[in-house]
């Protein structure tokens, strides 16, 4: 009886208990300083895309940008989206709205020009985060 128990408390932990996503932290300076691209922009889509030298297809999101406080000065910024079968998602994939603005600080996804990332949490702040931003940046972060 006591191994029953045992085995439907197990289960009830299991199935019960939600998963969530684990990121390391960083501090704001440190994400200043990994970020290739910060800018004020605003999510307006994304779409699929096939690249020749790659088999399979990828999502890509877009940004509106509207200033451009590091790196070349872009209008448009597209983001490397995870793209998964029948439109699941996993706890580690972070989710943009349309209509979503804020800061983005973003870094260069490996062995794509011109393709950024969004990969952690932190590399997304609201827009009243401004001030903290200009105060972090030196001219030698910008």
């Amino acid at each position: 009886m006591k191994f029953i128990n045992f085995l439907l408390f197990s289960f009830a932990l299991v199935v019960v208990n939600p998963a969530h996503a684990a990121w390391a932290g960083m501090t704001d300076q440190e994400l200043i300083n990994q970020s290739e691209v910060i800018v004020k922009a605003t999510f307006i889509g994304s779409t699929i895309v096939k690249f020749p030298e790659s088999p399979k297809p990828s999502l890509l999101g877009i940004l509106k940008v509207e200033h451009v406080y590091k790196g070349k000065s872009l209008d448009v910024v597209l983001l490397s989206l995870p793209l998964r079968p029948h439109n699941v998602s996993v706890s580690t994939d972070i989710l943009h709205t349309v209509g979503q603005n804020g800061i983005w600080l973003l870094k260069l996804s490996e062995g794509s020009e011109g393709i950024y990332l969004a990969d952690h949490p932190q590399r997304i702040w609201s827009l009243n985060q401004q001030g903290k931003l200009k105060q972090l940046l030196t001219p030698t972060t910008r």
